[in-house]
């Protein structure tokens, strides 16, 4: 019972507003590609705020599929190079995957861009601090909104939803687990416990206020023996630069702290010379999520899959990583090198993963600045 006060303890701690308003959700469009569809959604997260949103569901009729909602990496949204391939990858299994746009990227972004990282702006950081909110809570919030759009979309079973994300996407997606329990597991990728505080600001902070509120244990808690997979690299130099083994060390320190408090079907995979990937597109997180959400391909399926990587994908349909940060995740050791499960996937034409029209970017109900003046002018204070 000890769950729902911490739960409405750390979502105040994240400045995450009561969810007791409407959804809104409106799909926007939608297309067949390759035997599976897209629809597109915009929700409102809060009022004054929206979220833009690509589900990814396989053609099975009328049959309720099993679902995840993805958490979104540094510079990442809906339609960059890693979810776009993981939207069709779990589609193509038999698993819907909604992929929403982070905060300030994409169509949530004032001139349309990706890979802009706008959330780790001081001054962005500043203003939402003073309005008692955060960056960390207000990516929390749009997720936990995502998967109120999967529990009422006809198509979804709502007994059978997960969260998968890397990076920091893994750590929203800790904070989204041990917050929302309706989510039956989660894949936690590239990313050590919250409660180590670690990364940038938007990680680093929560983390460090989350232990004057809670034990690590107390966290783990809330997971309230649901299991997760957690992977990582041993030779991840984004998250250990200075290759001291701290993040394997952790992981694996988790993982203890999950099985002593009953969580015994959690389970910890670290990949020898592995970087810093997506993990959760490989066969590994696909046999996961079939095992405890349910998949229309079997573990003999799966397991029989061939392999492509990420860079081997790329230079076949000549895409190419955002520049901004090539030098650190276009590398064989990182992103370029992940390897994914093969489904013989084609990238989507981009006018599929758009759920705006060009008119509407910039529309301050979608973008951080327009979230952002909306709270300046909540807190009083003079719009930028």
């Amino acid at each position: 019972m000890f769950c729902v006060p911490l739960r409405k303890q750390i979502g105040e701690m994240l400045g995450i507003p009561e969810q007791d308003r409407p959804l809104c959700a409106r799909q926007t469009g939608q297309n067949l590609f390759d035997g599976v569809r897209i629809e597109k959604w915009i929700y409102q997260s809060e009022p004054g705020s929206w979220v833009t949103a690509l589900l990814y569901l396989p053609e099975c009729g009328c049959r309720r599929v099993p679902a995840v909602i993805l958490t979104n990496g540094h510079g990442e949204s809906k339609s960059t190079l890693c979810n776009a391939y993981t939207g069709q990858l779990y589609a193509k299994a038999g698993i819907a995957c909604l992929a929403i746009d982070t905060i300030g990227e994409e169509e949530r972004h004032c001139g349309g861009q990706t890979g802009t990282r706008a959330h780790d702006q001081p001054w962005a950081q500043q203003i939402a601090e003073a309005a008692a909110r955060s960056m960390m809570g207000k990516m929390v919030l749009d997720t936990l909104r995502g998967v109120e759009l999967l529990a009422v979309h006809a198509q979804i079973d709502p007994g059978k939803m997960a969260v998968a994300g890397n990076s920091l996407g893994g750590a929203v997606a800790q904070w989204v687990f041990a917050l929302e329990p309706r989510l039956k597991t989660a894949v936690i990728c590239g990313f050590g416990p919250v409660y180590h505080p670690d990364g940038k600001p938007c990680t680093y902070q929560p983390g460090r206020m989350l232990g004057a509120i809670c034990s690590p244990d107390e966290f783990l808690a809330l997971y309230d023996g649901r299991p997760v997979l957690l992977i990582g690299g041993d030779a991840d130099n984004i998250l250990d630069p200075d290759d001291t083994g701290w993040f394997p060390r952790a992981l694996d320190d988790m993982l203890q702290r999950l099985h002593a408090c009953g969580n015994t079907a959690s389970r910890l995979e670290i990949v020898p010379e592995g970087g810093h990937r997506a993990y959760h597109n490989g066969k590994t997180a696909l046999l996961w999520l079939a095992g405890q959400i349910g998949a229309a391909l079997d573990a003999p399926q799966i397991r029989a899959l061939k392999e492509i990587t990420l860079g081997q994908w790329c230079a076949a349909y000549g895409l190419t990583w955002e520049k901004q940060s090539a030098r650190l995740y276009w590398t064989d050791r990182n992103q370029k090198g992940g390897l994914y499960a093969d489904l013989c996937i084609r990238p989507a034409p981009q006018e599929m993963l758009t759920c705006l029209a060009p008119e509407q970017i910039g529309d301050a109900r979608f973008t951080m600045q327009g979230w952002l003046n909306m709270l300046e002018k909540q807190n009083g204070r003079i719009d930028r």
